[in-house]
């Protein structure tokens, strides 16, 4: 689990975070992210990292489906 504050630096359309759930099943397992809907992923800094896909390094990242936001911790 991961207790804390996430902020990106700047604010960005593609990585703002509502207090929302995702209405898609997202899972995490090593180095790659999945889910049941088309989605982009971006690091704490705004940058679309998708294409490293399958290799990401351990980190906070932000998921975006659709209209939502979801953040997600690769270990």
């Amino acid at each position: 689990s991961y207790k804390g504050t996430f902020t990106t630096n700047g604010y960005n359309s593609d990585t703002a975070i509502l207090e929302t759930l995702a209405d898609a099943n997202i899972t995490v397992s090593g180095g790659m992210i999945s889910a049941d809907k088309e989605f982009s992923i971006y690091n704490t800094l705004g940058k679309d990292v998708t294409a490293l896909n399958g290799s990401l390094l351990p980190g906070i990242y932000v998921i975006t489906l659709d209209e939502d936001r979801v953040k997600v911790m690769v270990k």
